[in-house]
């Protein structure tokens, strides 16, 4: 479809919300792929939290074959997950990584056999759904903004963080308090 400038900024920026809700939504989101995970796909799963990829996926970023340049987010978070360099290569030449590949490189965080991505995805979310859930949400919203940060900033946003856990300051060791 063929869209004036404008129009296009505004359904990219649309797009931005969407991630940014997935990313930063204070609910943790596990990611089951299988198959084609590209372009759109690949920076959704990008967005979520956990992300389990099966034999069969193939990550994918064909938009130098496709004369075009990606606007969901991927230059920002799939360059913070797997590097500008090997992004960039990605992108220029649509290299294709499998999904053990992709997750030697952190675009997965573990790969099983074809047709398990569905069945670990929900296992892993009922283990993190036994952690505090304000722990959870502390984990969503800090760790994303303080890796934007400077070193300062990002020690004193990890200590507030801290300060909210539940049990902020928990004894270690033998028994000691």
């Amino acid at each position: 479809m063929q869209r004036p400038p404008q129009a296009v900024m505004r359904h990219l920026r649309n797009w931005h919300t969407v991630m940014r809700l997935i990313q930063f939504g204070g609910v943790p989101v596990v990611a089951a792929m299988s198959g084609a995970v590209m372009r759109d796909g690949l920076e959704i799963a990008a967005a979520c939290h956990v992300r389990v990829a099966d034999e069969s996926v193939r990550f994918r970023m064909p938009e130098g074959q496709r004369g075009i340049f990606v606007g969901g987010r991927a230059t920002v978070r799939l360059g913070k997950i797997i590097g500008a360099d090997r992004e960039t290569e990605m992108m220029l030449t649509g290299r294709t990584y499998s999904g053990a590949e992709g997750a030697s490189i952190g675009l997965a965080h573990c790969s099983v056999s074809e047709g398990e991505a569905l069945a670990k995805a929900p296992t892993l979310a009922e283990q993190i759904a036994q952690n505090s859930s304000t722990i959870n949400y502390l984990i969503i919203q800090s760790i994303g903004h303080i890796a934007d940060m400077s070193t300062e900033d990002g020690l004193y946003a990890e200590s507030l963080a801290a300060t909210l856990s539940p049990d902020p300051m928990p004894r270690r060791g033998c028994g000691r308090s």
